[in-house]
C-alpha cells in the first residue's frame, strides 16, 4: 500500500469514528479499510487489516512462518483494547490465471 492509501484510510476512519478508532502499530501495509457493524452493545467503525499482509509484515521484520503466526495470533488478533479494536480478516482471492496465449 502507498503511504497515500494508508493516510486516506487512516483519516477516513478518524473521521467515521469520531477519533476512536484504533490502529495496530506498524501494520501500515495491511490496513485495507474499514468494518462498520455492532461491537459489544453499541455500534462502531474500526480499522480492517488483511491478516496476510499482516503476516507478511512480520515476515519483512525478520520472522520465519510459524513464528509470525504465534505472535500475531498472541499479540494482535488475540488482544483486545478496547470496543475500537482493529479487526483482521482473511480475503479470499481469485486466483491469478496465467496462459502462455499473451
Amino acid at each position: 500500500m502507498t503511504d497515500s492509501s494508508f493516510e486516506d484510510i487512516r483519516d477516513r476512519l478518524a473521521e467515521c469514528s469520531d477519533g476512536e478508532a484504533l490502529l495496530a502499530d506498524g501494520f501500515e501495509d495491511a490496513l485495507i479499510g474499514m468494518a462498520e457493524g455492532w461491537f459489544g452493545n453499541s455500534r462502531r467503525v474500526v480499522a480492517l487489516y488483511d491478516l496476510a499482509l499482516c503476516l507478511r509484515v512480520l515476515l519483512g521484520w525478520g520472522m520465519d512462518e510459524e513464528e509470525a503466526g504465534e505472535w500475531i495470533d498472541y499479540n494482535v488478533t488475540g488482544a483486545y483494547v478496547g470496543p475500537s479494536t482493529p479487526v483482521f480478516a482473511i480475503i479470499k482471492r481469485q486466483p491469478v490465471i496465467v496462459s502462455g496465449d499473451d
